[in-house]
């Protein structure tokens, strides 16, 4: 029977359990069967899908399944980082794109700009429909290394990798995050002050940050992108 899988945070499994929700150890997720009555888990379908895999490929605003960083491989990046709410040290994981990564550049026509202009018109509609033709974007070659950040969308096989090889990076509300392994606590992609956290700041930071060549060809939705990483070059590369 299919499994429909839920968003329950840590601090309500107790509730999950006894609303009827089952608890999948390999996957490490709550979840019900399609025949039962959902009425009690409305809090956590939110973002559920019927399977780990297919959790969350959709866009923010409405763009479905919209790519705008990729690449025919990629790096699998994991170091270790305290919790936020336990304060026990937990692995984290993120991408490392190569030098042959493209993203995207929007192009904007003029009759969509910020509706400052005389006589200009912006409709937020229009805005969606323009983004979802071809015309609207160019994919560029950056020539440097990246790292996505705030992703909002995985292709479907890197979700069954990071099922995998990685199951505490899961999708959390709109983005895919890393969780706690000891309390499931959700560990944000960036400090406070909005810097990545899998971006090292010093050679002796990324020397505890390993890199896994993955041979799949990599495409994503992310909000955020940082570019040129200073010290990747210290970073240890693993054997695929």
């Amino acid at each position: 029977m299919q499994r429909i899988y839920l968003d329950v945070p840590f601090e309500e499994k107790d509730q999950a359990r006894e609303q009827g929700a089952r608890w999948d150890k390999q996957a490490k997720r709550w979840y019900i069967f399609t025949d039962q009555d959902k009425s009690g888990f409305a809090r956590w379908l939110s973002q559920s899908s019927s399977s780990p895999s297919e959790q969350g490929n959709r866009a923010p605003n409405g763009l479905d399944r919209w790519v705008n960083v990729r690449a025919d491989s990629f790096y699998l990046a994991s170091t270790h980082h305290t919790c936020f709410r336990c304060q026990l040290r937990t692995p984290i994981y993120g991408f490392v794109l190569p030098r042959s990564y493209e993203s995207m550049a929007l192009q904007l026509p003029a009759h969509l700009g910020d509706g400052q202009g005389i006589n200009s018109v912006y409709s937020y509609p229009d805005l969606l429909d323009w983004l979802n033709t071809e015309i609207s974007r160019t994919w560029v070659s950056q020539g440097v290394e990246a790292l996505p950040y705030n992703i909002y969308y995985l292709s479907d096989p890197i979700v069954a990798h990071m099922r995998q090889v990685a199951p505490s990076y899961r999708k959390v509300k709109q983005l895919w995050s890393n969780t706690c392994v000891h309390c499931r606590g959700v560990i944000s992609d960036a400090t406070k002050s909005d810097q990545p956290l899998l971006s090292p700041r010093s050679s002796t930071a990324a020397a505890y940050t390993e890199l896994t060549p993955v041979g799949i060809a990599f495409e994503a939705g992310a909000r955020s992108l940082v570019t040129g990483i200073e010290f990747v070059h210290r970073m240890a590369i693993r054997p695929a």
